[in-house]
């Protein structure tokens, strides 16, 4: 792959990866309820789902999903579904006894749950739709090319997003009470769940 090519795709996914959405609250909630080290799964999660959006563009089945606007739909009714259901259980349990026991989440949760945000935020799957084609280079072989990118995009989503769950897991210090962290992990859930169904 061309070197100044890579590096632009570099600066620009690294810019739409930093920009605060759905993947990013996700991330900050992870890590406000679990600690940066219980919810790091979440970054791996959201590294591998853009590698997802990188291969499925690339193979051309992104443009299957770019004209069949049913699919972004029901795409992103569940993932609205799925994070109001995290905002209920993270809201209520507070409430309950075993409050440390009853929100542990594995981290395999901790990971499919950025695999289901990230594969159900319509308006993340069509800027990658658009943006990975843009960085192919005709004259140049074409699958050196997209092991290029793939990685590179896995690379920075999981850097970008475990940056961001660092910083929320000191702020989680600043939040002295599990009802405290709790309301705020169920606020952003349910933000993020509105910024979702908004798009598209």
């Amino acid at each position: 792959m061309d070197f100044q090519l890579w590096i632009l795709f570099c600066v620009v996914f690294l810019s739409a990866a930093i920009l605060p959405g759905p993947n990013v609250a996700f991330s900050m909630a992870q890590a406000l309820d679990h600690g940066f080290k219980e919810s790091f799964p979440a970054a791996i999660g959201f590294g591998l789902a853009s590698g997802g959006h990188a291969v499925i563009v690339l193979s051309g089945l992104g443009i299957l999903v770019r004209d069949n606007p049913g699919i972004l739909f029901w795409l992103k009714w569940v993932g609205v579904v799925y994070l109001l259901y995290l905002a209920f259980k993270t809201l209520r349990s507070h409430t309950q006894v075993a409050v440390a026991t009853s929100r542990k989440r594995t981290p395999l949760q901790m990971f499919t749950g950025a695999m289901i945000v990230s594969f159900t935020n319509p308006k993340g799957i069509l800027t990658n739709i658009i943006l990975f084609p843009t960085f192919i280079d005709n004259a140049l072989p074409y699958i050196p090319q997209c092991i290029a990118l793939v990685s590179t995009a896995i690379f920075i989503s999981t850097t970008v997003y475990a940056l961001y769950m660092l910083m929320a897991g000191h702020a989680a210090k600043i939040l002295r009470t599990k009802r405290q962290m709790s309301v705020v992990t169920g606020v952003l859930y349910i933000g993020v769940a509105a910024a979702i169904a908004t798009t598209i």
